[in-house]
């Protein structure tokens, strides 16, 4: 009887395991989401309150206010002037304050091509004392169309604001917390190519012990020393510089040494401008550790994970990380049969690398390599906090560099990199769920990259978002006078079709990429 137990609790074991890590994921996505909503709208909303604009309405997500066809709050709760509410539609937020459409536009909306103009010398009707009409006009002189070109940029840019704000927040508490990290190479050769100064002569998991006379035990370190050498100045910018190394046969500190010395030129692992061979491109032996899975890659979908080591492709053993990608380079399409150590077990995965977009000969599978030996990561509050913004503003060009670039893919008509590139809600909740279970630092890190993300994206100057209102909010300070109506009308218009198209499409590219 108890035999026959066991299965129906090991069942019920994994399922609630999994059901555990379903729930983790879904809280981590809709904290991280909700959050850099929510704080981006306060933006808007404390930066109104401020210049004394009134606001209607605070709504995280979107409802049938904003749009229509969408249906309403499920929750709503007036508290004086403003209406506050929640909608299940994850398409952000929005905060309706008043007087945001000119009068202009209301009129050439309800079919008037021009506003009536009024002689100042016309007899006027006598104008009733009756309250809500001196409201009503106390309103419209607090209206955001009536603010001054600096309060609405401030009003427009406050959302963007807080988004930096609360990443740089995040990445403040992540160092001071602490996070594991892969621990520094060893200064143990790897691989050395075969134009550099130095092949034929550095040997395969020969230990480098000193550069220039500086003792040296990671990798860092020999660019360290390097850089000292080169009077502190980048890698980058030397050349000619000397280079005198020891090194340990057979990477054992304790047996044969010998010395090497040479001249270089260019950045480690790069070749200069010039037709040259005499560089320095060296990396150091790394173990095929996954470190990172990218989702949707072929590596995810055939079963790789954070913490495997892959061991062998096709039968043949693999040493390091070059080795593992030298093959997968040379095999895009092609299945390829990887032995992974996984928690001391050897697990056989198939694995289909897909062709790089740009040169369809390499071979990718989407990992990041590290090393199974980590390190904490840790700084006290005051070091973090003075270095947060740096290390956001670090995030934000890459995360620019990175959409430009896709932007570049776009124009070219590189439809395979722009699918593989472009996430949408059901990829940002992929995201969040992946590295909610990851840990609570990946979680932030994730918080951090999502909240850059919209501030970049909100910024843009196009029409709806915040950067295309401030374009019209410039326009009005230097031709004194809005947008006209015919212009700005239809440019809405057009800008709410255009982002409902891109909603449809990413999430339509999203589910693509999961299931299939």
């Amino acid at each position: 009887m108890l035999a026959a137990s066991l299965p129906s609790i090991s069942i019920l074991a994994i399922g609630s395991a999994q059901l555990f890590e379903i729930l983790i994921g879904a809280i981590g996505f809709v904290a991280a989401f909700g959050l850099a909503v929510f704080i981006h709208e306060m933006g808007h909303f404390l930066a109104a309150k401020m210049f004394g604009v009134p606001v209607e309405r605070f709504v995280i997500g979107m409802d049938k206010e904003a749009m229509g066809f969408l249906p309403r709050c499920i929750w709503e709760r007036r508290i004086g002037e403003t209406t506050y509410g929640l909608s299940l539609i994850p398409l952000g937020g929005y905060v309706k304050m008043s007087g945001v459409v000119h009068p202009d536009i209301e009129r050439y909306l309800e079919g008037e091509s021009k506003p009536e103009v009024v002689p100042d010398d016309a007899p006027r009707a006598p104008q009733p004392a009756d309250k809500s009409l001196k409201a009503g006009a106390m309103q419209d002189m607090a209206a955001l169309y009536r603010k001054p070109f600096w309060q609405k940029t401030i009003i427009y840019g406050a959302g963007v604001f807080m988004n930096m704000v609360l990443a740089t927040l995040f990445m403040t508490a992540m160092f001071t917390i602490g996070f594991k990290t892969s621990a520094p190479d060893e200064a143990i050769v790897g691989w050395v190519a075969p134009d550099s100064v130095f092949a034929g002569k550095l040997a395969t998991g020969d230990r480098l012990l000193s550069v220039n006379g500086v003792p040296v035990q990671t990798w860092e370190d020999i660019y360290k020393a390097m850089e000292a050498a080169n009077g502190g100045k980048p890698l980058k910018e030397y050349g000619p510089l000397p280079l005198n190394l020891e090194l340990a046969r057979g990477g054992d500190p304790a047996g044969e040494r010998y010395s090497l010395t040479a001249t270089v030129a260019g950045a480690p692992g790069e070749k200069p401008d010039k037709e040259s061979s005499d560089f320095f491109a060296a990396v150091p032996r790394r173990h095929a550790y996954v470190e990172m899975v990218i989702p949707n890659s072929p590596a995810a979908k055939g079963g790789l994970l954070r913490g495997d080591t892959i061991v062998a492709i096709d039968g043949e053993p693999i040493e390091d990380w070059t080795e593992f990608t030298t093959i997968v380079r040379a095999s895009p399409n092609k299945k390829l049969e990887f032995a992974v150590l996984r928690k001391e077990e050897r697990v056989v995965l198939g694995v289909t690398p897909w062709a790089d977009a740009e040169d369809r000969s390499i071979g990718q599978v989407g990992i990041q390599p590290g090393s199974p030996k980590k390190q904490l990561e840790q700084e006290p509050f005051l070091t973090a906090l003075v270095a947060a913004p740096a290390r956001v503003y670090n995030h934000t060009v890459n995360y620019v560099s990175r959409l430009t670039q896709l932007g570049g893919h776009a124009v070219r008509g590189n439809v395979a990199v722009v699918s593989r590139e472009l996430s949408g809600p059901a990829g940002i909740a992929q995201i969040a769920y992946k590295m909610s279970n990851m840990g609570f630092t990946d979680w932030m890190h994730f918080v951090i990259v999502l909240n850059v993300a919209l501030a970049v994206m909100n910024i843009l100057p196009f029409p709806v978002l915040d950067g295309g209102h401030i374009c019209f909010a410039i326009y009005e300070a230097i031709f004194r006078r809005p947008v006209p109506p015919r212009v700005l009308v239809p440019l809405l218009n057009g800008a709410v079709v255009f982002i409902l198209f891109f909603f449809v499409l990413v999430t339509f590219n999203d589910i693509r990429k999961i299931f299939f």
